[in-house]
């Protein structure tokens, strides 16, 4: 069976919950095909907020201009994924 995991930011921003997960999907991949995908909207918004630009939400949805593109690549494609993959590979 294949099973679709998608992880949210507020679960992913502690690395108390971030390697609990890890150990949880790692103990489902025994015995399952597993595809996770992650969120980070906590950590764009600090991050964002960190540097003086102002998050703006149409709808509940993040409006992503040219400088918070660059943000979004930064944060979820750079630090969060890595911070994942690594407690995944220690799991």
């Amino acid at each position: 069976m294949r099973i679709l995991i998608k992880l949210g930011g507020t679960l992913l921003d502690s690395d108390d919950s971030r390697r609990r997960l890890a150990r949880e999907i790692a103990a489902l991949c025994r015995a399952h095909s597993v595809v996770a995908v992650h969120g980070g909207g906590k950590q764009m918004t600090r991050f964002l907020s960190e540097r003086g630009v102002e998050s703006r939400f149409v709808e509940g949805l993040r409006v992503t201009t040219p400088e918070v593109l660059d943000a979004v690549l930064k944060v979820l494609a750079g630090t969060v994924n890595k911070q994942l993959v690594s407690a995944l590979i220690e799991a």
